[in-house]
């Protein structure tokens, strides 16, 4: 899980050894995490199983898919479900996914040129992914919108996740959340955080 990684990560860093406090802290976050996310979305409470999905057909008006890095090239990511290819005569939407590169390779554009051909509404969060998208298909109707956590104010999150900004650092400060374990990144981010004063 990505989440539990992290916590590895962290306790690597900080050289933590009490395992138990990290559980716990670890159990506590995962239930907040669903509560949160129970209390945002309301889901169809029904075990999917990979094999069964093009059966969702029947079940909806509607299929969206989004999200960092689905329509990925990647070997050990890339899943044509991803591109909603399970879903028969239902209109497809795509919010805001991602690539997660700036090309795409030949060997995977004819499948991605089938299942993005019936897509009603297209969008991706980067101008690379619109270019991918409009070279694949030739379609020039693709949008790029924003990231969806961008779609809430600070205030809006803070309020959601009951944040306390008086536990804050005092002035400007950076908080590093990195994917994947790249040194290159935290080099980079740490000299930016340098040269404009703003704490890590």
């Amino acid at each position: 899980r990505p989440f539990r990684l992290f916590l590895n990560r962290l306790k690597a860093r900080f050289n933590v050894k009490n395992d138990s406090a990290w559980e716990r802290f670890a159990s506590r976050r995962e239930r907040f995490i669903t509560k949160q996310k129970r209390s945002l979305i309301r889901y169809w409470r029904k075990d999917v199983r990979y094999a069964t999905l093009g059966r969702l057909s029947h079940q909806f008006d509607y299929f969206v898919c989004g999200s960092d890095q689905i329509w990925t090239p990647d070997p050990v990511f890339f899943d044509p479900y991803y591109f909603l290819t399970f879903v028969n005569d239902k209109p497809k939407i795509a919010y805001a996914p991602s690539f997660g590169r700036s090309s795409f390779p030949d060997d995977k554009a004819d499948l991605v040129r089938l299942a993005l051909r019936d897509f009603a509404h297209l969008s991706v969060r980067e101008e690379t992914g619109k270019r991918i998208i409009e070279s694949i298909t030739g379609r020039n109707d693709v949008e790029t919108v924003l990231d969806p956590t961008m779609l809430l104010t600070a205030h809006e999150w803070e309020s959601r996740l009951h944040l306390d900004r008086s536990k804050c650092p005092d002035g400007p400060y950076a908080l590093f959340y990195f994917l994947g374990d790249q040194s290159w990144y935290r080099l980079e981010a740490t000299s930016f955080c340098k040269q404009k004063g703003i704490q890590e």
